[in-house]
């Protein structure tokens, strides 16, 4: 069906080192079924490397977890950052999530 894609979905923590810096690590919180929809490309000239960008719109069923734009999406090794998360109709059925995926970013 339409829902075709097994993503997971992770959240940020912090752990310290032993200096007592944050370092940003991901967790994994939740799997789920999803349609992931290419919509725009970009690429840019930046600091002498090109870095490149896809927005992709990604629709899911909710995961039992709540999904915030802090989340980030993985799918077959590729990162997709949550840029917005909408309700469709305001009856938690269904989620669409607005990415950014950064291409050659890793997990």
């Amino acid at each position: 069906g339409k829902l075709r894609h097994r993503v997971e979905i992770y959240k940020p923590t912090f752990v310290k080192d032993d200096i007592g810096n944050h370092i940003p690590t991901w967790v994994k919180v939740a799997e789920a079924w999803a349609a992931i929809e290419p919509l725009k490309g970009d690429e840019r000239w930046a600091a002498a490397y090109t870095q490149a960008t896809t927005t992709h719109r990604v629709t899911m069923r909710p995961p039992g977890v709540a999904v915030h734009p802090s989340n980030r999406l993985v799918f077959n090794g590729r990162v997709f950052d949550i840029e917005a998360v909408l309700d469709i109709e305001e009856r938690g059925r269904e989620l669409q999530l607005m990415c950014v995926e950064k291409v050659g970013e890793e997990m």
